[in-house]
């Protein structure tokens, strides 16, 4: 029997909680993505029964590339850890992806780690790893926090004891180790490239955000219109096209209506404030546009301007010119 435990809290995401969710990846709780896996057991006589084991050989990793040093202090907060178990008698492995968990409970010093587990996975057995760290180990599962926790031959234990949690594998030693292990190599490289990908963006969002500062405002919104662009219609075509979309050319449409002979193409409609005229007379107002699509594909079909114009009476009238 193995010495050092590993220690699998599954109590947390069993069902997700969609309001306290914060997960960018998992939106579905471990027991819908258990499911999908195929196994004949159900999903808690695997957790509390199948997964614990007094003896097997476990390989983590730790896919981000994003990290910091564990420290001693009991604040370490660790995403996305990875543990490939191996399963008997099938061709896959099990790959659980996991969060660090860090406790220490009052009156201890003692340091409780352990793995809380957000998704399932299963990977073929001739996949070759990178960066990864075997470790023999006895599993001990948690299906609920009541419950406690499940080993191979004990009933669930709710309070492992002091010495049982100091043979924790997640020690500050194996987390050192597993800091300097990459899923990637040269990981040098691939930070490098993720630098440069994280400044592009930055310099993207900068724009946005100065844009935001001076943007048009949209009254009536946006949508989305399918639509379809046939060079050459007849007048019965004619009357199929999507409202206040001009083409030039008497010959061009876009149509509401799958014409023969068109092609099919999504059309993002909003309203803007300014005149046709701006953007053909001043070059800023375009390229503010085409930083988001291509000039061939931006077409202006004006909007209608309102003026208040002042009789001799001393009377206003409302008064509108269409701007095509």
């Amino acid at each position: 029997m193995a010495e050092d435990i590993l220690y699998l809290d599954f109590s947390s995401n069993s069902e997700i909680n969609e309001e306290f969710n914060y997960d960018k990846i998992y939106k579905v709780g471990l027991r819908e993505q258990f499911k999908k896996l195929g196994f004949h057991e159900d999903y808690d006589s695997f957790v509390s029964h199948v997964l614990p084991q007094d003896e097997s050989i476990v390989g983590i990793s730790y896919p981000n590339f994003e990290r910091h040093p564990p420290t001693e202090d009991g604040k370490n907060k660790w995403f996305n850890i990875a543990v490939r178990i191996p399963l008997d008698g099938s061709k896959n492995n099990l790959v659980l992806m996991c969060d660090l968990d860090e406790y220490t409970p009052k009156n201890k010093t003692i340091k409780q780690r352990s793995l809380k587990v957000k998704g399932f996975t299963l990977i073929d057995k001739s996949t070759e790893t990178c960066g990864e760290i075997e470790v023999s180990c006895r599993i001990f599962a948690r299906l609920d926090f009541n419950d406690g926790w499940y080993s191979e031959y004990d009933g669930p234990t709710k309070f492992p004891s002091d010495d049982q949690w100091n043979k924790s594998v997640l020690t500050i030693e194996f987390l050192k180790r597993l800091n300097e292990q990459y899923v990637a190599e040269p990981h040098a490289k691939v930070l490098s490239r993720l630098d440069r990908w994280q400044k592009y963006l930055d310099s993207r969002q900068e724009i946005m955000i100065k844009d935001q500062e001076i943007c048009f405002e949209s009254a009536e919104g946006t949508e989305v219109i399918i639509a379809y662009y046939k060079d050459g219609c007849t007048e019965e075509e004619r009357k199929t096209a999507v409202a206040h979309l001009n083409v030039k050319g008497n010959s061009s449409i876009w149509s509401t209506e799958d014409l023969s002979g068109s092609e099919k193409a999504p059309i993002l409609h909003f309203t803007h404030d300014f005149l046709k005229k701006d953007p053909e007379s001043d070059k800023s107002y375009r390229k503010k546009f085409e930083r988001f699509t291509s000039g061939r594909s931006l077409i202006f079909s004006g909007k209608i301007e309102y003026k208040t114009i002042e009789r001799k009476d001393g009377s206003k009238l409302k008064s509108s010119t269409e701007c095509r």
